[in-house]
């Protein structure tokens, strides 16, 4: 649920003769936990000062601190200043204003925000506190190829501060509002970005997308296959009237997952659900069928027939694929399938649940010369950008 303060917010925002709304609204930095695919036992954070708080303790480090994880306690260990449930670092630097951190797996990463570091599950556990725009920055880079043009990159960073800005904290019961996955945004701190990406960044600036005078559900993914869809029939929940699915023609035609086939054993598939009796239909799997389908080809429900027919919905089934199985196995749920032998053959369009805006096809717009306004009100219709000024959420 969002905030009091984020809906108060709203109620300050004042329309421009522009078509572009203006709203300020004063926040609080984001918290990221970072380092999500990490099992870090032990660290090193670099700066040229560093600023810390743990419990009743402050004060200033020189060059680097080294961390591990002890007894479900931060300890620092060089130097040596003992252990403490939780630490906070900021960098003093005048400068870059940067921590580094050593010990990831992929070399150095660096964070502009400030890193609250506790212990859960044995391993050290990283939060970033930072504000919207520099998230959004962090987030540009993970989300979309660099290469893609200009006027994708500005859709892309746009969705990504709507998001940023609408959604409700995914993760405020663990104590941080998003993680650095896509399971909200990819996120990736401090990180090169080509020019494009730089450009977009600066050029968007503030700017998110609305519909009523609130910022809209972001939603997006790699490659429609030519239509997007309803967001209530892929995810269930209110239909949004934004997100009510396009034809997107040949956009997103040089995506290498217009067109996918994967072949996949039939035991591997009767596993998917374990023990599950409500989803596993008990023993071989013998044939996937379709029980909701749109025109285009896009299944939202499905049924799957073993011992007996178990119906569920279709993104379900690709959620429990993609973990067992991996992600690009089965890229989306727009397929046929077809028993060889011991195999199904899945024959489909696209990669990602196909609502809101198709990335792929969002770069064929942009090859075609649209600009960013004009991919935004394709895939996301009788919205409209907003402009909004703050350092959070």
């Amino acid at each position: 649920m969002k905030s009091l303060f984020f809906y108060l917010g709203i109620f300050f925002c004042l329309a421009l003769g522009t078509g572009t709304g203006f709203c300020r609204i004063e926040a609080k930095p984001l918290k990221v936990h970072v380092l999500s695919k990490e099992n870090l036992q032990q660290a090193k954070i670099s700066s040229f000062a560093i600023r810390y708080f743990a419990g009743n303790q402050s004060g200033q480090i020189q060059g680097s601190v080294t961390l591990r994880a002890a007894q479900g306690k931060v300890e620092i260990l060089d130097p040596p200043l003992g252990a403490f449930s939780k630490i906070r670092f900021i960098s003093e630097n005048a400068g870059l204003g940067m921590l580094e951190l050593d010990g990831a797996s992929g070399g150095k990463r660096r964070f502009t925000g400030a890193l609250q570091v506790e212990v859960r599950g044995g391993a050290l556990f990283f939060i970033e506190e930072i504000p919207l725009e520099d998230y959004v920055r962090g987030v540009l880079p993970a989300e979309m190829p660099a290469d893609f043009p200009l006027e994708a990159q500005k859709a892309q960073a746009v969705l990504a501060r709507t998001y940023a800005r609408a959604a409700a904290p995914r993760h405020a019961a663990e104590g941080f509002d998003f993680c650095d996955l896509t399971h909200c945004q990819a996120y990736r701190a401090v990180a090169p970005l080509s020019a494009a990406q730089e450009e977009a960044w600066r050029a968007t600036r503030s700017l998110v997308l609305s519909s009523g005078g609130r910022p809209i559900e972001a939603l997006f993914h790699s490659t429609c296959g030519g239509h997007t869809s309803p967001n209530q029939k892929v995810f269930g929940g209110p239909a949004r009237s934004y997100l009510q699915g396009v034809s997107d023609g040949e956009y997103c035609r040089a995506s290498p997952h217009w067109i996918w086939e994967a072949r996949i054993d039939k035991t591997a598939l009767s596993r998917l659900f374990g023990a599950d009796s409500k989803k596993n239909p008990g023993g071989i799997l013998q044939n996937i069928l379709p029980a909701d389908r749109e025109a285009q080809g896009r299944i939202f429900t499905l049924i799957l027939q073993g011992e007996r027919p178990v119906t569920l919905p279709a993104m379900e089934f690709l959620s429990a694929a993609g973990k067992a199985l991996g992600w690009n196995r089965i890229k989306s749920n727009w397929f046929e399938v077809t028993l060889s032998g011991e195999d199904f053959i899945f024959q489909g369009r696209g990669l990602g649940h196909g609502v809101g805006l198709c990335q792929w096809g969002a770069r064929g717009m942009a090859e075609a010369g649209k600009k960013f306004d004009e991919i935004l009100r394709h895939y996301f219709p009788g919205t409209r950008l907003m402009r909004q000024t703050s350092g959070g959420i």
